[in-house]
């Protein structure tokens, strides 16, 4: 039995409602367990000397650490500057992380559906994904427009092509896609770069 559009739309809500509760999860809990751990450190490392004060300052450099980790973390689960800021933040926190030089060079002023923000969100944060990890790229490039009741979303970049649509990562993003009634289209020729583009409609 084939699963309907609609009901393929509800899945992809519902997995992301998950992650949404996942990440204030992670926030509410395991961040400020460890936001505590390491005040308390702080504070005994001022009447430790020696040895031990060492030791506290080490583990609480540690703990720094573990907690920027799990923010990344928590915030590669769900991005909720994306629900509170709108897709224009969201995607320039994205750019601004992404090991290679990556700029957003247009999107939409205003709000867009909260499924439509998130569908361009992940969109661009699986393709900066690949940039990263996979295109040995100098640079690369976000555009996203709404015309015509559609909203497209290209991440395009200078590296080696040769992207596979087929793999995990990408098949899994034009499954969201289609799910909310949208077409995936990846253009990756051996040696001539990679350009991942999304059309989704905004109504």
């Amino acid at each position: 039995m084939t699963t309907s559009k609609p009901e393929c739309a509800r899945i992809v809500d519902a997995a992301d409602e998950f992650r949404r509760g996942l990440e204030r999860q992670l926030h509410d809990g395991a961040q400020q367990r460890l936001a505590s751990a390491v005040l308390a450190l702080g504070l005994a490392g001022r009447t430790l000397t020696g040895d031990a004060a060492v030791l506290v300052a080490e583990a609480r450099e540690e703990l720094g650490l573990a907690m920027a980790e799990l923010r990344e973390l928590a915030r590669d689960i769900y991005p909720v500057l994306l629900a509170e800021a709108g897709l224009g933040p969201a995607l320039a926190s994205l750019t601004d992380r992404c090991p290679v030089p990556a700029v957003v060079s247009a999107v939409p002023g205003g709000r867009l559906p909260p499924t439509v923000e998130r569908t361009c969100y992940f969109v661009v944060f699986e393709a900066l994904k690949n940039v990263a990890g996979h295109s040995s790229a100098t640079r690369a490039e976000v555009v996203v427009r709404e015309q015509g009741g559609q909203v497209s979303v290209e991440v395009s970049d200078d590296g080696a092509g040769g992207a596979d649509p087929g793999g995990p990562g990408l098949s899994g993003l034009a499954d969201r896609v289609a799910a909310h009634g949208g077409r995936l289209r990846v253009e990756s020729p051996r040696g001539g770069g990679t350009r991942v583009r999304a059309d989704v409609p905004c109504g």
